[in-house]
């Protein structure tokens, strides 16, 4: 499935039942501002919590084509909402703890 990052931050924010990211930049912003944190988060001897590369990707549309591996592999993929359940169901139980992403409305509910 080809998502732009809206459309996968919402469809994991209705799985998860938390709230999908606020606050939207566009242009340059992001890039400049992955910079300089990058350069604060350096300058204190830390490794910065995002990468600018990884904000410079995200510029762009990514998208992957699985049509040569159906023909040729016979390749079936399965839905990705399928992947997100599995995925933040697995980080809930694996990694994050049970009540980790879990938004405080639904957790008091």
């Amino acid at each position: 499935t080809n998502w732009t990052f809206a459309e996968f931050f919402a469809r994991i924010a209705r799985i998860a039942k938390v709230p999908a990211p606020a606050l939207r930049l566009k242009g340059s912003l992001p890039r400049y501002l992955a910079q300089a944190q990058a350069r604060v988060y350096e300058a204190l001897g830390r490794t910065p919590p995002l990468a600018p590369e990884s904000v410079e990707m995200a510029e762009y549309f990514w998208y992957f084509d699985s049509k040569k591996a159906k023909a040729e592999l016979g390749f079936e993929p399965r839905d990705a909402t399928d992947t997100l359940f599995d995925t933040v169901t697995w980080l809930r139980k694996n990694v994050l703890g049970r009540d980790v992403l879990v938004h405080e409305a639904a957790a008091a509910g």
